[in-house]
């Protein structure tokens, strides 16, 4: 976990991925879990985003369960 000991992951598309990892670094959270979006999502249906959202939740609680049962 990370200061507080409150689960986060990061939620970012791949066209941002550089840049979260070098701010990720820059605050020494080089271990933070990541969610990876394959694209942007702005101008997508809703219908879309809502299964795109979904996948996001379940991607998201599998890292985060991981993170708890590695400490």
């Amino acid at each position: 976990m990370f200061n507080r000991g409150i689960p986060s992951i990061v939620v970012v598309t791949d066209r941002f991925v550089d840049l979260a990892n070098a701010i990720a670094a820059g605050r020494e959270f080089t271990s933070i879990p990541k969610v990876v979006i394959s694209r942007l999502v702005e101008e997508l249906p809703t219908e879309e985003l809502k299964v795109i959202a979904g996948d996001i939740i379940s991607e998201a609680l599998d890292q985060i369960s991981k993170e708890k049962v590695s400490e």
